[in-house]
């Protein structure tokens, strides 16, 4: 079972926190277009069928939470039919164990129907987050580069969904958009959290020091992309133009 899905609706957000896990807050300096990331009404009912689908074959609760979540979740137009979709068809015995909630940044006005399954949390009045970098290379850091059976995420049976597919975490899923990666997302469901394909993600999770906290714990390293990531992210870019 999935201790918990990410169920992105959209990866527009009026915020601008410099530490997004998604790069929501600041994509164009980042040459990302986020405006087209809303779920369409095809793509939310096509997980729904696939959890269901999973649930009924494997005859027991696919998902412990699902989290609606963004970017900012509410600024998708047709939120309210998303979540009442997902709570009818999946808050059932069989596919999701507890209870679906919203993770809204409170940058817009809560529905009030939605008020129950919003989960507290507010930005702080300057609207930047600070916290440990998860977008510094651990070259930048002196740091050992993560491997899956130390990290934070890859180490729990927990994913990603949003309109590019299935992933497995939040880091990556902003890391695979930056490097344009698109075949690291998975178009359908797996049926357990061991046959994601965790080895293809090296090329993304090299980036990514939230796996290695233990190892940086204690240092304050910032919430800023440092400018040695952001010239490799240019030669990258470079690299792939010359190639077109």
């Amino acid at each position: 079972m999935y201790s918990i899905i990410d169920f992105e609706v959209t990866l527009r957000c009026n915020g601008a926190c410099k530490d997004c896990l998604r790069f929501c807050g600041y994509p164009q300096d980042l040459g990302l277009d986020y405006s087209n990331s809303d779920l369409t009404e095809q793509q939310v009912m096509d997980f729904i069928c696939q959890v269901k689908d999973l649930g009924l074959r494997r005859g027991k609760p696919v998902i412990s939470l699902l989290i609606v979540s963004g970017g900012e979740p509410l600024l998708h137009p047709n939120i309210k039919e998303i979540v009442n979709s997902l709570r009818e068809e999946l808050v059932k015995p069989g596919f999701i164990q507890y209870d679906i909630l919203v993770n809204s940044n409170f940058c817009v006005p809560i529905p009030e129907e939605l008020k129950p399954f919003v989960l507290n949390y507010s930005l702080p009045k300057d609207n930047v987050r600070i916290h440990r970098s998860v977008f510094t290379h651990p070259d930048d850091l002196g740091c050992p580069r993560p491997n899956f059976k130390d990290c934070n995420y890859t180490g729990k049976p927990k994913l990603v969904f949003s309109s590019s597919g299935f992933n497995v975490c939040c880091v990556a899923d902003g890391l695979i958009r930056l490097f344009d990666q698109s075949e690291l997302f998975l178009k359908s469901l797996p049926d357990s959290y061991e046959d994601f394909p965790l080895g293809n993600m090296n090329s993304v999770c090299q980036h990514c020091v939230f796996g290695t906290a233990k190892i940086v714990s204690g240092q304050e390293v910032g919430n800023r992309i440092s400018s040695i990531f952001l010239e490799r992210i240019q030669i990258n870019k470079t690299r792939k133009q010359k190639v077109l």
